[in-house]
């Protein structure tokens, strides 16, 4: 008897009027009492073991399976009932007979190893298997046809210094737009250092404040006939150190003939010899003293301002402030301030720090470095480094020596693919290196990949920055692969699942094929069509008599594609005419793949089964996401059943995610309740799922699962 969801609402029918075996034992024991009581007058009382009773009971358990039989017999004509090799008969009745399994299909890639000149053919039956031995065969003859791939010069280039560096064959670089090469053999860049030199950075002035010049400061040299600078860069961090500023002590002395003292304020600028000193604290010239003294600061840091001998003048300069820091005027030498102020000591004690030596190396390695004399590398960007009017400026104290080796290292490639979309890639421009401005060179036009060459990286190497290729890429024709179908050699499900690039060991062996791998997902393979599908097949064959294209018949179409077709939805989009989307599900939930559908919509292509004039479109639905996370407990009286509800409550939780894995079928949390309460539970707080709806072409996916047991409770 099937068991899918059209039956469920059809009553259940029987030809022997739902007789049961007890039923039956009981009409023979008063048959045989009437019997003998009318052979006899006497009313007859069979006791359980009684040898007549137990003949009775054999005899009417006999009785009650010829019943069976005869009630077996009518239901074959009935497809509620019917099964095994009677629903075969029925369903032959609709022109329909069981699927035997089917086998998994895939398309495999066989790929040359080098350029032919002649056809290279691979036979129908070529097998390919899996790591775990599943065995695929290709299913009709196909050839790679005469072939060559393009070829060039790749120069891996490194910038910096290294050891010996090994490019293996078979390293891989790539045009802008994603073509790919592959060097033929083995390459090294040898051992390469780079030039070092001595840099000493100088200020243009003495500054009271230290200044940092950090590492990697680049510092350019000119290269002769050559539209960039060679840079050198600082390997550690490095500081000129702040100046100190020359000091000496101001006298003053108060003006004949005053009667008032002249405040000098803190901050008072004075010029003596040309060279400006401030106050360095109040100061009052008394009428009565002979004189009065304060010390006094260069303004400006720097050896410059040693050396002004005691004695000499000093004028006013600028006015000083107040304690309020408010400036002031200060007095001149005239009547009735101060008479005069000289110098009493000679000013000493300033420090010039206008220098720092760094070590840099060359930015690139190499002899390219050398040579360069003192002097000539002094090409600092930017010049002024600290703030105010200083300006920094740099050059080398030594010649630039030590460096050597190779900066590059060439190797002949081809392109991964034959054919002559390779052919026809410029020449890679040379890595950009700065201008006469320190600065990248900046093209206004973006060059073209054709004009950009390989000069992408795929394949990296420590040390190495950079690759392009020395001549235009050229002599690529033909294809250096074929694309050809094929089927699992055993039928089944064991054969689906295997990804992209799995099936991929040459059983039967082709002479100069390099490679060959599955360029889709492994799908098709089927078990034997059980009863419930059959018999689902066999109530929707009567929509597929139509041929005005109802959805019915389209799901009945679909059925009959495949035994591991398990949902199917029609679509009529909207806004359109004569369009129809397909929506299939396979057995277990899986969505199909391309190959599943391609496959479907060739089925369903035939002019036996498509309405000349619907557009059919077959397609896998959209996921719908959702979670599964509750909490339930069981009432106290159930204490002795929780392994058993435990248990219920998990299988309730698994048959709903798989009864909501259905195309359309909206996201119902009741419906879970339901089920874990059902299975013994006595609540549940439900977090997850919310409510969701579900269009046609949607199905729910189950993305995580928290089933927390919350223990007994109080009924």
């Amino acid at each position: 008897m099937s068991d899918i969801a059209e039956f469920k609402n059809i009553p259940d029918v029987s030809f022997i009027d739902f007789l049961t075996l007890e039923q039956v034992q009981e009409l023979f024991r008063a048959d045989f009492i009437q019997a003998y009581k009318n052979a006899t007058g006497q009313t007859l009382t069979l006791n359980p073991a009684d040898p007549i009773n137990l003949v009775l009971l054999a005899e009417s358990n006999q009785y009650y399976q010829a019943l069976q039989y005869v009630d077996r017999a009518g239901k074959q004509d009935l497809l509620k009932y019917t099964y095994g090799e009677y629903l075969d008969n029925i369903a032959l009745r609709s022109g329909l007979t069981r699927k035997g399994a089917g086998k998994a299909i895939t398309t495999l890639r066989f790929t040359l190893s080098a350029t032919r000149s002649s056809a290279v053919a691979i036979p129908a039956g070529t097998r390919v298997c899996t790591g775990d031995n599943v065995y695929f065969a290709t299913t009709e003859y196909a050839e790679i046809k005469p072939a060559a791939f393009a070829a060039t010069t790749l120069r891996f280039e490194s910038t910096g210094e290294h050891d010996d560096i090994e490019i293996p064959a078979g390293s891989v670089a790539a045009t802008a737009d994603g073509v790919r090469f592959k060097t033929t053999q083995g390459v090294t860049l040898a051992a390469c250092a780079a030039a070092m030199a001595t840099l000493r950075f100088t200020l243009s002035a003495a500054r009271s404040e230290a200044v940092t010049i950090s590492a990697g400061t680049k510092v350019y040299a000119d290269v002769a006939a050559r539209a960039y600078t060679f840079p050198f860069v600082t390997g550690e961090t490095v500081t000129i150190e702040a100046s100190e500023k020359a000091t000496t002590t101001l006298r003053f002395y108060p003006k004949a003939g005053a009667t008032t003292a002249v405040f000098v304020p803190i901050g008072s600028l004075y010029s003596a010899a040309g060279k400006i000193f401030v106050t360095d604290e109040d100061l009052e010239v008394a009428p009565d003293d002979e004189y009065s003294e304060v010390s006094a600061t260069a303004l400006l840091p720097g050896s410059t301002a040693n050396n002004v001998a005691a004695g000499t003048a000093v004028a006013w300069a600028a006015r000083g402030q107040d304690e309020d820091e408010n400036y002031i005027l200060s007095p001149t030498n005239s009547a009735p301030a101060i008479g005069r102020c000289v110098t009493a000591t000679t000013s000493t004690g300033g420090v010039s720090n206008l220098t720092a030596d760094v070590a840099a190396l060359a930015q690139y390695a190499g002899a390219e470095g050398n040579g360069f004399k003192p002097g000539t590398i002094n090409h600092l960007r930017p010049a002024t480094l600290a703030p105010g009017s200083y300006t920094l400026s740099a050059t080398n104290t030594d010649t630039s020596t030590g460096g050597s080796g190779s900066a590059y290292a060439d190797a002949p490639a081809v392109a991964e693919e034959a054919g002559n979309a390779a052919n026809g890639y410029k020449p890679a421009p040379a890595p950009v290196r700065p201008n006469e401005n320190g600065l990248p060179t900046v093209t206004q036009e973006t060059p073209t990949a054709k004009e950009q060459g390989v000069a992408v990286l795929v394949d990296t190497f420590e040390g190495v920055t950079s690759v392009r290729n020395l001549t235009e890429t050229a002599g690529g024709y033909g294809s250096a692969y074929v694309d050809v179908p094929a089927e699992a050699e055993a039928p089944g499900e064991s054969g689906n699942g295997y990804g992209k690039g799995d099936v991929n060991t040459l059983v039967d062996p082709i002479g100069y094929i390099g490679s060959v791998a599955n360029t889709t997902e492994t799908s098709g393979g089927t078990e034997e069509e059980d009863d419930d599908e059959l018999t689902e097949r066999v109530f929707y064959a009567p929509e597929g008599y139509s041929v005005a294209g109802p959805a019915l018949a389209y799901i009945s179409l679909a059925k009959q594609f495949r035994s591991d077709v398990r949902d199917v939805t029609v679509v009529r989009p909207e806004g359109t005419a004569g369009t129809v989307d397909i929506y299939i599900l396979l057995a277990g939930g899986k969505l199909p793949t391309a190959s599943d559908l391609a496959a479907l919509l060739e089925f369903l292509s035939d002019k036996t089964r498509r309405p000349l004039n619907d557009l059919v479109e077959c397609k896998a639905p959209s996921e719908v996401p959702y979670a599964i996370d509750l909490t339930y407990t069981i009432a106290e009286s159930d204490t002795a059943q929780v392994g058993t509800i435990t248990e219920a409550v998990n299988q309730a939780v698994t048959d709903y995610a798989d009864w909501q894995r259905t195309i359309g079928q909206d996201i119902n949390p009741t419906a879970l309740i339901a089920r874990v309460r059902d299975a013994g539970a006595k609540w549940v707080e439900l977090r997850s799922p919310a409510r969701s709806a579900v269009t046609k072409s949607q199905v729910p996916k189950l993305t995580t699962q928290n089933v927390v047991y919350g223990g007994t409770e109080d009924d």
